[in-house]
């Protein structure tokens, strides 16, 4: 289902990338919206994996992802668990983020999760603009099964669930 770009109703859903997009860090990106604070909208990409070389060793038990540009070295667990003993915010139903250090201070990796280093953020006026440009599709209703599904396969399947082949779109000026 797609939804409003209204500032109140954003966290914890997602924006789709438009296949036209072709900045190399947004292309066929997924990102869910985590923070609205001000006129700031920050997100995170969650399905773009991070090779084993990319990523700090000292999270080795971890699904690393790239999150975003801004503060790489901080990152973010999303899981489906209800876990006791951590700070954690429902960002949406049953879907739970707590930070990346905390969790592995207490050596605590849920059996499904993603961890994601760094964010994005916009200014929630260049947002509405870029949404009204094509290249983000705002969207709400996608699975919950977005943390254990495949990293390449959940843009695909974010377009499928407001029923759109992305394949089949083309650009109009």
């Amino acid at each position: 289902m797609h939804l409003s770009l209204k500032k109140e109703n954003l966290v914890g859903k997602f924006l789709i990338s438009s296949p036209f997009l072709d900045e190399k860090k947004f292309k066929k990106t997924l990102i869910l919206i985590t923070e609205c604070v001000n006129s700031n909208i920050i997100g995170v990409a969650v399905n773009k994996k991070m090779s084993k070389s990319e990523c700090d060793k000292t999270y080795k038990d971890y699904k690393i992802y790239y999150g975003g540009d801004l503060s790489p070295g901080k990152g973010l667990v999303m899981y489906d668990e209800n876990i006791p003993g951590v700070n954690k915010v429902e960002i949406m139903k049953n879907i739970f983020i707590s930070n990346l250090e905390e969790m592995f201070s207490k050596n605590i990796v849920p059996k499904s999760h993603i961890a994601v280093m760094g964010h994005f953020k916009w200014n929630y006026s260049s947002l509405i603009e870029e949404a009204k440009e094509g290249n983000w599709i705002p969207v709400e209703g996608f699975p919950s099964g977005v943390i254990g599904m495949a990293a390449p396969s959940k843009w695909y399947e974010a377009y499928h669930s407001i029923n759109i082949r992305p394949e089949c779109l083309c650009r109009t000026q």
